[in-house]
């Protein structure tokens, strides 16, 4: 069976306020998220007889929020089976058809005057933020806050928005499970998006959530009274990986997104982090920042962290040969950090990727990305040396609502 390729152009009509967001089709062509009710190409679809037309309606499904109605990635060109038949011609659309190609052009009236229109940054940002981000009824919150802990370790449940990320060259496969060629870090953000630095984004492989030690994939705290496990660890290939922006001399300094090959399904070990967007109740004097991971001096299996770190000159990284000098600052709010004196936990190779995070009211928020972890010629933790990070500025969180996708 051989398919017909029929080019639609589409000026969508919106009959509500929702916001369309760009998206690709089952056949991986360009297409806009809307109600199929405004989408009349796959309301013909839908009606015709043909399994494999009713099939591709269902995988052009490009929402799994609750909304009033079902939200479909509408396409700009359509593939139809040449058994199929549709009948396009409705009281709102002009159709001709011209050398086996049709094209749709709806009225004006109700309608979207452009592309430019729907694609506009200014509508994927506020789509991002409705239907993407997940709300402060959902981000940052952890049991961990509901009890009391030691401040020097880690709950089984604590910072479920971390990440483990693992990579290696194109088409590698890691044999044991367990094995770890590199640590890097990472924080969940919804149920697909990972934010990262670009360090961390060399051909990473696959991503683990709800990971406590390295060396396991359930952990357990024996307790004889209260005896508590982590769920089994959730394994996730990395689908896709976006750079914000590409540096030549230094990749840890660019922001990185993974988007997963699958959802996340959120339990009491894997939640996201909230995005310092609005109201997020950072002082303008916060001078003390958590950061967690498993960077450690050698390969052996390592309980999450939880490390506290100050903020100190940013002279202090700056004058480190390890620097980048040649980096275009301008373009970055780095923040530069120490550990507390006699510190018993520090900041190691691995930890990089990770995010600086405060708590406001009991919910976590993510101030920033850590990019390097200084320490001696033959050390790889920082001791008393610096780490520097990436601040996520509004300009990121622009970045990052603009990229995402359903």
């Amino acid at each position: 069976m051989f398919l017909r390729k029929y080019v639609i152009l589409i000026l969508v009509s919106v009959a509500t306020s929702e916001i369309v967001f760009p998206c690709l089709t089952p056949t991986s062509e360009k297409g806009y998220c809307m109600s199929i009710f405004e989408c009349t190409v796959l309301q013909k679809v839908l009606g015709n007889s043909n399994p494999s037309d009713i099939e591709h309606v269902k995988n052009s499904i490009c929402s799994d929020w609750s909304l009033r109605d079902l939200w479909v990635c509408c396409p700009t060109t359509l593939i139809v089976s040449n058994n199929t038949n549709p009948v396009l011609e409705t009281n709102n659309t002009n159709v001709v058809l011209e050398n086996n190609v049709i094209t749709v052009i709806e009225n004006k009236t109700n309608s979207i005057a452009n592309d430019s229109a729907i694609s506009d940054k200014k509508a994927q940002r506020e789509y991002a933020l409705k239907k993407l981000i997940p709300t402060r009824k959902y981000c940052g919150l952890q049991h961990t806050d509901d009890r009391f802990y030691n401040d020097t370790e880690t709950a089984l449940d604590e910072f479920p928005w971390l990440v483990h990320v693992l990579f290696g060259d194109e088409g590698e496969e890691l044999n044991d499970p367990l094995e770890f060629a590199d640590r890097c870090s990472g924080v969940l953000i919804n149920t697909r998006y990972v934010l990262t630095n670009g360090f961390c984004a060399r051909n990473p492989l696959k991503v683990r959530l709800g990971q406590y030690n390295t060396n396991k994939t359930i952990s357990c705290v024996q307790n004889p009274e209260f005896p508590e496990c982590t769920e089994p660890i959730v394994e996730i290939r990395v689908e896709e990986e976006i750079h914000r922006v590409e540096i030549e001399t230094d990749y840890s300094y660019d922001f990185a997104l993974f988007r997963l090959a699958e959802r996340v399904t959120y339990t009491d070990f894997v939640r996201p982090i909230c995005l310092p967007i609005e109201n997020a109740g950072e002082p303008d004097n916060f001078e003390t920042f958590i950061l967690s991971g498993w960077g450690a001096e050698d390969q052996q299996g390592v309980v999450k962290k939880r490390l506290s770190y100050n903020l100190t000159d940013l002279e202090e990284c700056f004058k480190l040969k390890e620097f980048p000098l040649e980096l275009p600052l301008d373009s970055y709010t780095i923040v530069c950090l120490k550990p507390p004196e006699n510190n018993m936990y520090v900041a190691c190779t691995g930890d990089e990727g990770g995010a600086l995070m405060y708590s406001y009211k009991h919910q976590w928020f993510v101030d920033s990305i850590v990019n390097k972890v200084y320490g001696d010629e033959d050390k790889v933790c920082s001791k008393d040396k610096p780490i520097d990070a990436n601040k996520v500025t509004p300009e990121v969180i622009d970045w990052i609502l603009e990229t995402i996708r359903p």
